[in-house]
């Protein structure tokens, strides 16, 4: 490694993403510690399976050629990459083996740029972790995914299941089922001769009018003490979720996440196939979303949100490893983030009291798009219920500054950084009755069918 000339990288780097986000003082620390490899044709950078990345790598001249290869060693070409492209940064990100081979096409000039900056910036620059969240993450785990087989991709582990295994496969056979009219007695009988933890509820004509599983018995007969002869109907829950059986299961997850349920009905072609549960989904990956989604719920206090919302973090460097696609990924972290949000709103409601009016929170960016993958900054508002003089304008005033500047501190206390442009209900700007913000945007006064 020699010197490198600092004006001649400072300049260059200004002009390449993500860096030409950079202040310059932060330039100016990357330029410091900036180093630089030369390398001739035909010489492996990285190497599959090879120990994690320490530095990020900035191409300055030169190009290079990223490929995989499959366990049956056949080499697919995954992309190729040419002055001011970036090598290696999903590896700093996962801490984890190199997910692909590089090696030079022809001579070729790499700024090295030191692992632990990197992550800094990412940390305290949004403009530089938006890029690394969406254009960089997108393009660069997508594109191998597109270009190998996906069973061949992610059949290297069990834990790749979640994501290749449709609930038709996985769903459990002979659905144990019973008719509305027959008693809760009877009910249990039947699940506990079975050994299965849920009984799918069937009107005359064999279609499923709902479900009933272990917890309720437990919550809505022994803890209310019913009638063992009452009809399994009252009891049941009547909200049926059900999943195609050519979903994959990871779509079952989410809407297990979603809805807060353990059980979901398979059903193919309109006719019930089986059934899967969330214990069905955990043995398919280790480390699951529903148990973050559950270990949320269960908190109650945003001390014990702190914690828990890290977690999220161990979920997105496991699917970046597995080769799971962005899109896919995003889905998960944004379903975990947003009820992370709901439950920081409960304990606000909680701790200032009921509100004086009615109100709906809203998020804007990648969060509102569904697309969160690392943890963005807060950009939210509140849309307040619009009040007559009957109301007292100062408390309804008074009520939101408290409750939205607690949102804001607990968010950031879960690791959600604030919006530098101050895009967040904290603002009085982005805290108004409904009237104020059809003036802002027009679109809400079209109402949809």
């Amino acid at each position: 490694m020699i010197e490198l000339f600092a004006d001649d990288a400072f300049e260059f780097l200004k002009s390449v993403p993500p860096f030409q986000y950079a202040t310059e003082d932060e330039l100016q620390k990357i330029i410091q510690s900036l180093s630089i490899e030369l390398h001739q044709k035909d010489i492996l950078i990285l190497q599959q399976g090879g120990e994690p990345n320490k530095y990020l790598r900035v191409i300055k001249k030169g190009s290079v050629k990223v490929f995989i290869k499959t366990d049956e060693g056949i080499e697919i070409i995954t992309d190729y990459r040419g002055k001011g492209d970036l090598v290696g940064y999903l590896s700093i990100l996962t801490e984890d083996k190199a997910r692909a081979s590089v090696i030079t096409l022809e001579e070729t000039l790499f700024l090295l740029i030191p692992k632990k900056l990197i992550k800094d910036l990412i940390e305290k620059n949004t403009s530089i972790r938006d890029f690394f969240n969406s254009t960089f993450i997108k393009k660069y785990i997508d594109k191998p995914v597109r270009e190998m087989d996906v069973k061949r991709l992610m059949s290297i582990g069990s834990d790749k299941l979640l994501f290749t295994t449709t609930t038709g496969e996985l769903a459990s056979k002979g659905v144990i089922s019973t008719f509305q009219d027959v008693s809760i007695k009877e009910s249990a009988d039947i699940m506990s001769r079975n050994k299965v933890s849920s009984l799918v509820i069937i009107d005359n004509n064999a279609v499923p009018v709902g479900v009933v599983t272990d917890s309720d018995f437990r919550e809505k007969v022994v803890a209310k003490g019913k009638d063992y002869n009452d009809n399994i109907s009252s009891i049941m829950s009547i909200n049926l979720i059900k999943s195609d059986a050519k979903e994959y299961c990871f779509e079952a997850l989410l809407k297990m996440i979603r809805h807060n349920i353990h059980h979901l009905i398979v059903v193919d072609d309109g006719k019930i196939k089986g059934i899967i549960t969330n214990h069905d989904l955990m043995m398919l990956q280790g480390i699951s979303p529903i148990n973050i989604a559950r270990d949320i719920e269960g908190q109650y206090s945003v001390e014990g949100l702190i914690p828990v919302s890290k977690k999220t973090n161990t979920i997105i460097s496991l699917l970046i490893k597995e080769g799971v696609k962005a899109s896919s990924i995003a889905k998960i972290i944004t379903e975990l983030n947003d009820r992370l949000v709901k439950k920081i709103i409960e304990f606000a409601e909680r701790k200032f009291g009921k509100p004086p009016v009615s109100y709906c929170g809203i998020v804007f960016g990648s969060e509102g798009r569904k697309e969160q993958t690392l943890r963005t900054d807060q950009d939210n508002a509140i849309i307040i219920e619009d009040y007559d003089s009957t109301k007292d304008e100062k408390t309804i005033k008074d009520y939101f500054t408290v409750f939205s500047e607690f949102i804001k501190t607990s968010l950031l206390k879960c690791g959600f950084p604030l919006c530098l442009a101050n895009y967040m209900a904290s603002n009085p700007l982005w805290r108004q009755p409904l009237n104020v913000w059809k003036k802002i945007f027009p679109r809400l006064d079209n109402k949809s069918d």
